[in-house]
């Protein structure tokens, strides 16, 4: 894979600037399969499937996201992304960060077992490895 030019590298940098579209992608990456922005709706319930739609051609413009398949729903058509091949190792561990920070910031009040070991899952799904 050849490095991304820079134009590629500011849509790379506008398109992860927002902290829903790097949720969408964190998502994207931990799923099994190509996901719709309804799919979405459904691990993110309080965004619209407007703005989530709006998110995901945002993410798919910078070339972050694929567009994989689509479906005929209802009189309208149902598209199905999956991360691509610029999901690169950095991003992986600058979500893994994001979603860590997340996390201390919910849990500002107390420190559990539980969010601790949340986080050792997040490091180790980044590839990191835990001493």
């Amino acid at each position: 894979m050849t490095p991304p030019d820079d134009r590629v590298t500011q849509l790379i940098h506008k398109a992860t600037g927002h902290p829903l579209r790097r949720r969408i992608l964190r998502i994207l990456r931990a799923a099994d399969e190509p996901l719709a922005p309804s799919d979405l709706q459904e691990e993110i319930p309080k965004e619209g499937l407007p703005n989530l739609g709006y998110h995901v051609r945002v993410l798919h413009e910078a070339g972050l996201v694929d567009l994989v398949k689509t479906e005929p729903r209802r009189g309208a058509v149902k598209h199905f992304y999956a991360p691509s091949g610029l999901f690169t190792p950095e991003l992986r561990d600058t979500l893994a960060v994001d979603r860590i920070a997340e996390l201390l910031e919910e849990e500002a009040a107390e420190i559990t077992d539980g969010v601790l070991n949340e986080i050792v899952d997040i490091i180790v799904a980044a590839g990191r490895p835990i001493r």
